[in-house]
């Protein structure tokens, strides 16, 4: 079970119910009533617990169920400086912008440094680095950057709409 990076929550109760009459269950010897939450802390970003829920019946094997929860990391962007015109918030997906320069010279920072990055220049994908540079054509010139998180599978597209005359 993977929790969003951004969420808040700090607890994750997990409700295990039995089937059996005569069956129990346990969390590391612990006895665990069925169907009352059995409260989790939820880790710090990139980290992960397992939870062993043990059901034993009479006349049967008992079997281990394990939950794991962690929580994901981000797929934000950090920060973009360098595009003139762009005040970069990492909640904002959309920027539209007009230049002069001969070059855009973009720095691009993850908030998860292990994060997959995906760039577009007018739709040609070109390598991720921190540090991208690019001639933009006369008109409109569009930069998208694709994030993915190292963990967890979130993903924020950024599109930088770039005009210039």
């Amino acid at each position: 079970m993977c929790i969003p990076q951004d969420s808040t929550a700090t607890v994750l109760n997990i409700t295990p119910v039995k089937e059996g009459v005569n069956a129990t269950i346990g969390v590391n010897g612990t006895a665990v009533t069925s169907g009352t939450p059995w409260p989790v802390t939820i880790p710090a970003v990139g980290g992960s617990v397992s939870v062993p829920f043990k059901v034993t019946a009479p006349q049967v094997t008992d079997t281990t169920y394990t939950v794991n929860v962690a929580k994901a990391t981000s797929a934000y962007l950090q920060s973009v400086t360098g595009i003139p015109g762009v005040n970069f918030v990492k909640t904002t997906y959309d920027y539209t912008t007009s230049v002069t320069v001969p070059k855009v010279k973009a720095t691009v920072i993850p908030e998860d440094t292990s994060a997959a990055i995906e760039v577009t220049v007018n739709g040609t994908s070109i390598p991720y680095t921190q540090s991208l540079s690019f001639t933009p054509n006369i008109g409109l010139n569009e930069l998208v950057i694709k994030v993915t998180s190292s963990f967890g599978g979130d993903s924020r597209t950024y599109a930088f709409h770039i005009t210039k005359s």
